[in-house]
């Protein structure tokens, strides 16, 4: 075998242990790996082939022949089950997506008596497909040791990737995180969708928008489509929320936190506030939630010896 192949492994959960078969090197063979729920390694065997592996996992373990997936598809179920997690968060879930969720699995080679009954159940409550959906975690031993807010930030890229990949329309994306923004408080990491949102419904009804001063009807989504694509370049840099109360100054070209300004009329009355550079009080500037000021400073910020043209 060419050591640089990729080497074969296979996982499963049986009564209260995780399983993992992974294969090694023609003159070793095969190694079976026994876990408890917390991922402390129990115990380990090695077998000669793959067949004598499998075998000794049933005869060791009573573990059916059939239970074993290989570990890139259970990833990728994983990850399915995250974003049905994250769904259930959000509002106006469709239990029949559990359903769907079940058949995927079944599909993918998994095996339970839950599962089985899971797929099947698309005239029966919620509560019921609910029930059996945990159970079939349990069975199958799936990670769900995740915050709802660290499922909706998976769940956000995964949008988000989407709509970039075409794979989700911009607009559907959009409405998806006006879920997104309500679940999280108005985070400041996903509010800028409900800012687009809101001007899309200014621009029909009033031609104008308040967010989003490039915001059209007509490039509405390549304008969300952009807004997508920075929001993932955020998520690639770890942006922090202090770096999205920054703005970029044209005037002194500096990146700094703006701050209201008093303007007063003749008599020194003051008429109104309005934002300015935090240093030279310039008016000119681009504040990171726009997506001029976004793509200046995450340049700034990410790349800091890059030169602009």
């Amino acid at each position: 075998m060419d050591t640089d192949s990729k080497f074969k492994i296979l996982e499963c959960k049986f009564g209260d242990k995780r399983f993992k078969i992974e294969e090694d090197l023609p003159d070793v063979g095969w190694y079976l790996y026994a876990y408890d729920l917390n991922d402390k390694c129990l115990a380990d065997h090695l077998q000669d082939d793959f067949e004598t592996i499998i075998d000794f996992a049933f005869e060791e373990y009573q573990i059916p022949k059939t239970n074993w997936i290989d570990s890139e598809i259970r990833s990728f179920v994983q990850e399915e089950t995250y974003k049905i997690l994250a769904q259930r968060v959000l509002s106006h879930f469709d239990s029949k997506k559990l359903i769907d969720w079940a058949i995927m699995l079944m599909g993918k080679g998994f095996d339970s008596e839950s599962l089985i009954i899971l797929a099947g159940l698309d005239s029966d409550t919620t509560e019921e497909r609910e029930q059996y959906f945990w159970q079939t975690i349990d069975e199958l031993g799936f990670d769900i040791n995740r915050t709802d807010f660290e499922l909706i930030e998976n769940y956000a890229v995964y949008v988000a990737e989407s709509v970039v990949n075409k794979k989700i329309a911009p607009m559907d994306g959009l409405t998806i995180m006006q879920d997104i923004v309500r679940s999280t408080d108005y985070s400041k990491k996903y509010v800028q969708f409900y800012e687009i949102d809101e001007d899309l419904d200014y621009l029909k009804y009033d031609n104008h928008t308040i967010f989003n001063s490039g915001l059209t009807l007509k490039n509405a989504d390549s304008f969300i489509i952009r807004e997508f694509e920075l929001f993932l370049e955020t998520e690639k840099y770890n942006i922090d929320d202090k770096t999205r109360e920054l703005a970029y100054c044209k005037h002194c070209d500096k990146i700094e936190k703006p701050k209201l300004k008093n303007i007063k009329n003749w008599i020194g009355k003051v008429k109104y506030q309005t934002w300015v550079c935090g240093l030279c009080e310039s008016k000119d500037i681009l504040h990171f939630s726009s997506q001029k000021g976004k793509e200046i400073i995450l340049k700034r910020k990410t790349q800091p010896n890059r030169v602009d043209g």
